[in-house]
């Protein structure tokens, strides 16, 4: 034991087998006959710094303990031991790099993957987008339905884009702002959104008029389930969305509930024969 802390416990009167209690009491009791009588053989600062080298002491006992460092160790061992202790926080983000850095390259490679398989299969006979406040959406469930329909087609491919209804936070900002994002590189040929989002993607001039078959569509669904409405590149009212809520097709989708479902077909699709056979089944 060094002669310092050898000298601090004869100054603080107590056996250097001491436990951490008894030098607590001890100093507690040097501090008390210091309040209330003249103490000749100590002075209180020789009582503090006595106190403070025993406990320095004690701490650096116990780092030696915890993190099994002795005299007894090689010196290579001591290096490493001194290295993980004032490095660990080093250590601990290098693994947490290393390891988001596997996660993104693990995600990278499975997204090749997942590309590479797309690009394998047919162009689908019909493409459809639930776009909407979803944050799920049973897809597959869906085309299994459509291609029950259409035993002839090879492919039905249906996505979802999640859409917020309000924005309450920069995380919901964001999350619409994706979702515009994922629609400027959509292909899909048919769109099925809510009211609000609807009313939206019109505004924006997404949607195309049907007035090639407003009078089949009529006769399928009903007036009262197809939207018209004027935009400003148009004089006339025409009709751009079909309500198709409640039909049993969106059944246990897992979709939000008590939405409007409502069709309507993007701008630049120019075939619509498939949608227009998509819709009679509908109808039936």
């Amino acid at each position: 034991m060094d002669k310092k802390v050898k000298r601090a416990y004869e100054i603080l009167d107590v056996p250097e087998s001491a436990s951490r209690e008894e030098i607590e009491e001890k100093y507690s009791l040097w501090l008390l006959r210091f309040k209330h009588e003249q103490v000749k053989e100590r002075n209180i600062s020789e009582i503090n710094r006595s106190y403070s080298t025993i406990k320095n002491e004690l701490e650096r006992l116990d780092n030696l303990e915890r993190f099994k460092i002795n005299p007894d160790k090689s010196p290579f061992r001591k290096k490493v031991d001194h290295i993980i202790y004032y490095y660990k926080f080093h250590i601990i983000a290098a693994i947490f790099i290393i390891g988001v850095g596997t996660y993104l390259m693990i995600n990278w490679m499975d997204a090749q993957q997942e590309r590479a398989q797309l690009e394998s299969l047919p162009e689908p006979e019909l493409g459809v987008m639930i776009y909407g406040p979803s944050r799920t959406a049973e897809t597959d469930l869906l085309e299994d339905r459509i291609s029950s329909l259409f035993p002839e087609w090879e492919r039905v491919a249906v996505e979802f884009n999640f859409a917020p209804l309000e924005i309450h936070s920069e995380f919901d900002l964001g999350e619409q702002q994706s979702s515009i994002i994922a629609l400027m590189y959509d292909e899909s040929d048919l769109f099925i959104s809510d009211t609000e989002h609807y009313y939206t993607l019109l505004e924006l001039e997404f949607f195309q008029p049907l007035t090639d078959m407003e009078e089949e569509l009529e006769e399928m669904f009903g007036a009262e389930n197809l939207l018209y409405d004027t935009l400003e590149r148009s004089t006339e009212e025409e009709l751009y969305g079909i309500d198709l809520t409640g039909h049993p097709i969106f059944d246990d989708l897992e979709l939000v509930p008590d939405i409007n479902h409502i069709a309507a077909i993007p701008v630049r699709i120019d075939n619509k024969e498939n949608i227009f056979a998509f819709f009679e089944k509908l109808a039936e």
